[in-house]
């Protein structure tokens, strides 16, 4: 089985402040280096695409020139405007693999445990996201932001990453699908 890893990396990082967090250093490497190296574990990986901005991909191809150790090539990639786009153009990029990975470069502590489950989960389906209950109360507001409802927490979750598709599921999604219906796949 030939899968694809995509990073998505592409942010600016305006949260964290002027620095561009992926290249913030923790124990001598950056925030990238640790992120790509989670997923050495998943031997069915074949190649990883990293979207990064335009600012940050030449910084970001320097950091990936440190993974001597790498178990497959490493592709950086300019990515979109959107989160979408980004992960169109590094899908396009994949050549021919049945399944993807994707994961954000900004959440760095996924734990070994979490990417096993996602992935003897993902031989069984075709999709396969992680999520956490929500614990905070959800509120509906009008247009004036008046409340009007509260939402019942039991069937929602928050959606995380990694997220595995099966690819070709993956791309006909992105055919039905309207550029603003879609945050995260």
């Amino acid at each position: 089985m030939n899968v694809g890893l995509v990073i998505t990396a592409a942010g600016e990082s305006i949260r964290f402040g002027t620095k561009n967090k992926l290249l913030s250093q923790l124990f001598n490497h950056s925030i990238l280096y640790h992120v790509i190296r989670r997923f050495y574990t998943i031997l069915e990986i074949k190649v990883c695409v990293i979207t990064a901005s335009k600012n940050a991909i030449e910084a970001y191809k320097k950091e990936i020139k440190g993974l001597i150790d790498a178990p497959w090539p490493i592709v950086c990639i300019e990515g979109g405007s959107t989160r979408k786009e980004s992960v169109q153009i590094a899908v396009s990029h994949l050549g021919e693999c049945s399944k993807v990975i994707i994961h954000d470069a900004a959440r760095p502590n996924v734990s070994k445990d979490l990417l096993q489950k996602l992935w003897i989960s993902s031989l069984a389906h075709s999709a396969v996201i992680p999520g956490l209950k929500i614990t905070d109360t959800i509120k509906r507001i009008s247009d004036k932001n008046m409340v009007v409802e509260t939402i019942s927490r039991d069937e929602l979750i928050k959606v995380q990453t990694p997220q595995i598709f099966d690819l070709k599921l993956l791309k006909k999604a992105y055919k039905k699908i309207k550029e603003d219906q879609l945050t995260d796949e």
